[in-house]
């Protein structure tokens, strides 16, 4: 079977997943929780805010927040619709702010990753205002997500932390926009980079020299027909080039693009990767 005909078949495999997986998503949404939830506005436009999670106990002051960034092409998607991910690190004692930013074709590049800084501030401002811990910061995202937060982290807007961010979990993102070839991630690019200069200045790839230092962590479905699963294997072999494996990348079999939510609602062996690697930088003094 030749490439193109399997990634039709991922993609109606994956569009056949999405309907029973919104279900959950809402259920877990909308399910009553006893964790601290609190939204705080960075701008004026009303996609211009973040979502706040104390954990009800926090395992260890050392542990570091964890600042999120959803999905959807760049286009869709907001941090309240991804409750269930900041409910998800939150529950293992993680502080947790869920960024939001404006969306394209309205709003093109570099408004989100403006935006993806804002929250970023305002998010840790609120947190150590209300006494949370909040002196290390993972930088975490999920397809668009993914390539903001991986800006953040070594893009040349990138935003000064107390120290560089103690890691960098990175899930089915565009990583390099070159291997980025199919019809629906193309036409999402197209919306979202409106010069060829964006092009180069929003690659994370372009951005990484391969002497880094930030523990990354990649998680990308092995049948993912949106964003190839090379973006992942050719970031994390560039970042690899200089240093003793700093960038890990965990396949998930049979996984897609959307359906890797599932990480965050079932205890996959994804999501065991995902705690203990979280562990491991909560462990670090970085």
């Amino acid at each position: 079977m030749t490439l193109f005909n399997s990634e039709i078949r991922w993609q109606v495999e994956e569009y056949l997943n999405l309907a029973p997986l919104s279900l959950r998503v809402l259920a877990a949404n909308w399910r009553p929780t006893t964790l601290l939830e609190e939204t705080v506005h960075f701008g004026n436009h009303p996609w211009q805010y973040c979502v706040l999670y104390r954990p009800a106990q926090v395992a260890t002051s050392a542990y570091p927040l964890v600042f999120f960034l959803h999905g959807g092409g760049w286009r869709l998607g907001h941090p309240l619709d991804f409750r269930f991910v900041g409910r998800f690190f939150a529950r293992l004692g993680y502080p947790t702010v869920l960024g939001g930013y404006r969306l394209a074709p309205r709003y093109r590049f570099p408004a989100q990753l403006e935006d993806a800084q804002s929250g970023l501030q305002a998010g840790l401002a609120a947190a150590r205002g209300r006494g949370w811990p909040a002196q290390r910061v993972i930088l975490a995202g999920q397809s668009a997500g993914a390539q903001l937060v991986s800006l953040l982290a070594y893009g040349q807007s990138k935003l000064a932390l107390d120290g560089q961010p103690a890691g960098l979990l990175l899930i089915s993102g565009p990583l390099d926009f070159n291997l980025c070839r199919s019809r629906e991630i193309q036409r999402y690019l197209r919306d979202y980079l409106d010069e060829p200069l964006a092009w180069d200045t929003a690659n994370p790839i372009a951005h990484v020299r391969g002497d880094e230092t930030i523990p990354v962590l990649c998680i990308h479905g092995e049948q993912d027909p949106t964003v190839a699963l090379q973006n992942s294997l050719v970031f994390a072999d560039k970042f690899n080039r200089q240093q003793p494996s700093p960038a890990q990348v965990y396949v998930v079999r049979g996984g897609h693009h959307s359906d890797i939510a599932r990480l965050f609602l079932d205890n996959l062996a994804a999501t065991k990767v995902i705690v203990n690697w979280l562990k491991e930088r909560a462990e670090s003094t970085g």
